[in-house]
């Protein structure tokens, strides 16, 4: 940026304004995180660095006591005249907006002034912890007048709210008011739907609920009451309420999109196992406790109790389930075992033996069994319910009965597609099960073992292969995992002890996989190749002298038995027994 910019910048922070970098096309600052400005000012240094090196940028300030003002931001399309307002509490500060309204700046009265939105229709107050577009952004706001600030309109705010009872936008202020636990979140998803649709920033709407949600009795968690916001503002993004234009196939900027998407690398629903926000594979042949571990998965998730009894539940949550194979009875005869098991619910011993009575846990299944991917109506409903009960996780039991198997499996995928606009949408993850091509190599390590997988590959983002090994007991599987944006990870024994009969019990232990069996020369050979420096198949196979097709093999021998691991970058290294690299 130019000198001019900064200076800009500066004189305005001289004028004790607190200023952020705007983009000049949006409403809201530039920052990841401008929260800690809504109580600090950044120094001459900072505001140097910001406005010399964005570009291009654009002015914003921090309303409120940092700034020593209150706006009032006035809609002229709403039929009101902001002269109404400056006859009655004259100021010098006014700044015309793109739209052709107007924003009256006020000395702030040394108290809390709370955001309000329609205090009267088309006229918005920007107090503490608020924000406003300055002058010259995008070279389209201006300065109708600059002089002295005028006295806070304290008088214009009380008749605003006392008159803001209009049955119209009474269910805003009694909202306003705080909440119970029971309707917070739905209280902040209308609040939010609401203030987005007034053409907010997200960034304002948040600041806004921030401070309504200390009323709540008690206040939900900021991380819960973001994502609600979040979700709000992705549906108010995809339905066109920000878009004059109706636009349906939108661009952003690489910035723009490391700015509203970006990250701080993979979260979790469930640690090492459940990525947050991703559509999950589970393959395996009949008979393999497949069932069992969704099931484990859904109470798990629905109690935040260990996944498989050693697994951490990151983001606990309502979950859904759709299973399509299993007879009801027994559905409920396998979730009450692992309920009761899991919560530590035990029988009432008496003349006779009674059950424990099971907690309401937020548990949705679909009876009807009738969910089909190619089916519109069924998947619209499909994501009302998902709207409506905002799950962390939807569990789809097995895919055959989703999904049309037309054309290898190749239209099934192209339907599915909508489950990652649900994904995307509403912030949830889909495990879908699979069954596995028969005669599968119990050690092999190919990920291709479901019918049509080369489609259903490119499909999923992450994926647990279930196998059957002869040298376990019949009540022990074999579990590799592996994810997109992870690599593989150390393959797992899952060993059951399942009960269905009095005393029920359910419970699991998992531990490393290693077989056993000496390397060949040949292999050990490899070994000591990756173990002089990782490297790929074809890299390794020119390191050694032989073609690669001999190498892979002697590879996935290898990785196997758990003796070397591939890495993201598709490099084998030697298997350390740790997967916090990988």
């Amino acid at each position: 940026m130019t000198d001019t910019a900064t200076s800009i910048a500066i004189d305005y922070a001289n004028l004790g304004l607190c200023v952020l970098p705007v983009e000049p096309e949006t409403k809201k600052p530039m920052l990841r995180s401008w929260e800690k400005y809504t109580r600090q000012r950044p120094d001459t240094e900072t505001l140097k660095q910001w406005f010399d090196y964005l570009n291009p940028v654009g002015w914003g300030a921090v309303t409120g006591s940092i700034s020593g003002v209150v706006v009032v931001d006035v809609d002229t399309r709403s039929g009101m005249d902001y002269r109404e307002i400056t006859k009655k509490y004259p100021t010098e500060w006014i700044a015309r907006t793109p739209s052709g309204g107007y924003h009256l700046y006020y000395r702030h009265p040394g108290h809390e002034v709370r955001n309000r939105v329609d205090i009267v229709p088309g006229v918005d107050i920007r107090g503490d912890g608020g924000f406003i577009i300055l002058p010259p952004t995008g070279g389209r706001y201006s300065w109708a007048k600059r002089g002295v600030l005028g006295d806070y309109p304290a008088g214009f705010i009380r008749e605003g709210e006392t008159g803001g009872d209009r049955e119209t936008e009474r269910w805003v202020s009694d909202l306003m008011k705080g909440v119970e636990s029971g309707s917070r979140n739905e209280s902040a998803t209308r609040l939010a739907g609401y203030f987005l649709n007034k053409s907010m920033p997200v960034d304002i709407v948040f600041s806004i609920l921030r401070e309504w949600n200390e009323k709540n009795d008690p206040p939900m968690g900021l991380k819960e009451l973001e994502t609600t916001i979040q979700s709000v503002y992705r549906r108010h993004r995809k339905s066109g309420s920000d878009n004059s234009d109706g636009q349906k196939f939108d661009l952003m900027t690489m910035v723009d999109y490391f700015r509203e998407y970006g990250g701080e690398g993979v979260q979790w629903t469930v640690r090492d196992w459940l990525p947050k926000d991703s559509v999950v594979f589970l393959v395996s042949p009949p008979e393999s406790y497949k069932t069992w571990m969704l099931f484990d998965l859904a109470v798990s998730l629905a109690t935040g109790c260990d996944f498989l009894g050693e697994h951490t539940v990151d983001q606990r949550g309502p979950v859904i389930i759709v299973q399509q194979e299993d007879s009801h009875a027994g559905i409920t005869e396998r979730l009450s075992v692992i309920i009761q098991s899991k919560m530590g619910l035990h029988p009432v011993m008496g003349d006779e033996v009674v059950a424990p009575r099971l907690p309401d846990l937020p548990i949705y299944i679909h009876p009807s069994r009738r969910l089909r991917f190619d089916d519109k109506s069924v998947m619209d409903e499909l994501e009302e319910m998902i709207q409506r009960i905002k799950p962390v996780c939807v569990i789809i039991d097995p895919l055959y009965s989703a999904a049309s198997t037309e054309g290898y499996m190749a239209s099934a995928t192209e339907d599915m597609f909508r489950l990652k606009q649900f994904r995307d949408q509403y912030g949830c993850s889909f495990v879908i099960s699979h069954h596995s091509k028969k005669h599968v190599d119990p050690d092999s390590t190919q990920r291709e073992d479901g019918w049509g997988s080369q489609f259903l590959n490119a499909f999923l983002e992450a994926g647990w292969q279930i196998r059957r090994n002869s040298r376990l007991a019949d009540n022990e599987v074999i579990v590799r995992r592996h994810s997109k944006t992870m690599g593989n990870y150390g393959t797992i024994l899952v060993r059951f002890d399942i009960s269905t009969n009095y005393p029920m019990r359910y419970a699991v232990h998992t531990e490393p996989y290693e077989t056993t069996g000496d390397r060949s020369p040949a292999e050990n050979q490899l070994y000591q190749l990756i173990m002089e420096e990782p490297g790929t198949v074809l890299e390794l196979a020119e390191r050694i002298g032989k073609h690669k097709s001999t190498v892979s093999r002697q590879l996935k021998s290898l990785e196997t038995r758990n003796q070397i691991v591939k890495m993201p970058d598709g490099k084998f290294k030697i298997w350390d027994g740790t997967e916090d690299e990988l």
